[in-house]
């Protein structure tokens, strides 16, 4: 439901643009000076929260986005495999082998979403063919991160390194040194 403060509804509508507090704030006529405040403010408040998550739910059924979708196209990037794409045939006359690509009917499933280019150019040598795959690497940290896998924690302090160390192994070290800590040398 709307806001009756057409401010507070424009930062709302603004914010889900960019999630950009700051940049919400003053689009939405707040000062400039104080943006950064106002929108920390705004942000804090059950009513701003609440019209920004009708909002968002708004746009995702608007547009059907979903999280799932966006999973499912993360799972599809991360866990493409070339093979899917293409093999190596080898003969008697090339036991090295050369690259066949797969026709796109033979392709299973989504896999070709996970293509980014393919080009063709003819060169003095015959045609050449680049086929490039989107980066594994960004769709398996999102994941990773949705997932909970990488819940490292930095550790800072006098040391000559720094040490970068998992929940759960700061909670075993963590005992460990109260126990010590309690029993004393």
């Amino acid at each position: 439901m709307k806001l009756k403060n057409k401010r507070h509804e424009q930062f709302c509508q603004e914010y889900i643009i960019d999630f950009n507090g700051t940049r919400a704030a003053t689009d939405a006529g707040f000062s400039n000076r104080s943006a950064k405040v106002t929108a920390s403010r705004l942000l804090t408040k059950a009513n701003i929260q609440l019209r920004i998550s009708e909002l968002l739910k708004d746009r995702s059924e608007r547009t059907r986005i979903t999280q799932d979708l966006v999973l499912h196209e993360l799972k599809i990037l991360g866990c493409s495999d070339f093979r899917d794409y293409g093999e190596i045939v080898r003969t008697l006359a090339d036991p090295d082998g050369r690259l066949k690509l797969k026709l796109f009917s033979e392709i299973k499933g989504d896999a070709t979403r996970a293509i980014q280019s393919i080009s063709e150019h003819i060169t003095k040598d015959g045609i050449q063919i680049k086929f490039k795959l989107h980066s594994k690497t960004p769709a398996l940290e999102l994941l990773g991160k949705h997932l909970g896998t990488f819940t490292d924690i930095n550790i800072k302090g006098k040391f000559k390194h720094e040490y970068i160390l998992s929940m759960k192994d700061f909670k075993e070290s963590n005992k460990k040194m109260k126990k010590e800590g309690a029993s004393g040398p």
